[in-house]
């Protein structure tokens, strides 16, 4: 179809309005089918260069590395990278935005050096266009420290999530954003247990679960992970049936948002054949 000097966006509005409460509630499963459906509408509406079009590819490709479609969202988050440099710049922070998302993108596919490119990318970008206890810039600290930890780089790791939390603990952002604070809460918790300060460890770990369930529900992605961190903490300090106990819970609300044959669901049930070896084994 040819496309008009002032797009009608009334329905792609409609879709995206279904597909942010699906995502708003966690239903990322019923999501996948809304996203595709608003990237088609957008792919009809739009001319090749609207922001609206980058808009929709950054709402399927989220969707799309929920449920573990990497090389989908991969090609729609590039997509959508084009679009928003070449309409706003190089140094705009939703473009930023686009780019840090890739990088985590890349985290999840285990290219690490891509994703550390990718990482400092979007945060230079973000350090250009925005205050830096902006919460998009402390969210770019640690998922750079997150990059560290899956390479056993603790202490650069726990560099990051210092940085991150004494911004968010030190400006409105923590305030505005209370869910960062409680990541930050367990991804320092990693560090330190890794680094051996156990009991530290284990009190942000207690402290940001609670955190995230007061915030999220049960029945939510952020909840779910902070189990699956505690869980594994536990595993590893010699209390597996509590570990087991968390695991187990973890895979519930994974399949119920994710669905079964999702990486989220898969990882759990490999965490809990792994301590149920270990129980085994002690039997």
């Amino acid at each position: 179809m040819g496309y008009a000097d002032e797009p009608d966006y009334t329905e792609l509005n409609r879709i995206t309005e279904q597909l942010q409460a699906h995502m708003m509630r966690g239903e990322y499963a019923l999501a996948y089918p809304v996203a595709c459906e608003e990237l088609a509408c957008a792919r009809s509406v739009c001319a090749p260069g609207d922001v609206h079009l980058a808009i929709a590819l950054n709402d399927a490709a989220s969707v799309e590395r929920y449920l573990g479609r990497y090389d989908d969202a991969r090609e729609h988050f590039i997509e959508a990278g084009e679009i928003l440099r070449e309409a706003w710049g190089e140094t705009n922070s939703e473009y930023g935005t686009t780019v840090n998302n890739l990088a985590g993108l890349y985290r999840l596919c285990r290219d690490f050096d891509k994703a550390e490119e990718t990482f400092k990318h979007a945060l230079k970008i973000y350090q250009a266009s925005l205050p830096e206890d902006d919460w998009r810039t402390i969210s770019c600290y640690n998922n750079i420290g997150l990059l560290y930890q899956d390479q056993g780089r603790y202490d650069e790791a726990r560099a990051c999530h210092e940085r991150a939390l004494a911004l968010l603990e030190g400006s409105a952002a923590g305030t505005q954003h209370p869910n960062s604070i409680a990541t930050t809460l367990m991804n320092l918790g990693v560090c330190l247990w890794h680094a051996g300060d156990i009991a530290r460890a284990k009190d942000l770990f207690e402290r940001g679960r609670a955190m995230t369930l007061e915030l999220n529900g049960r029945v939510s992605a952020s909840y779910a992970s902070a189990l699956n961190n505690v869980a594994g903490f536990l595993a590893d300090q010699g209390e597996p049936e509590h570990a087991l106990e968390l695991f187990e819970e973890s895979r519930e609300i994974a399949g119920e948002l994710f669905g079964t044959e999702s990486r989220a669901y898969t990882i759990v049930c490999q965490n809990i054949e792994r301590v149920r070896g270990d129980l085994n084994a002690r039997s």
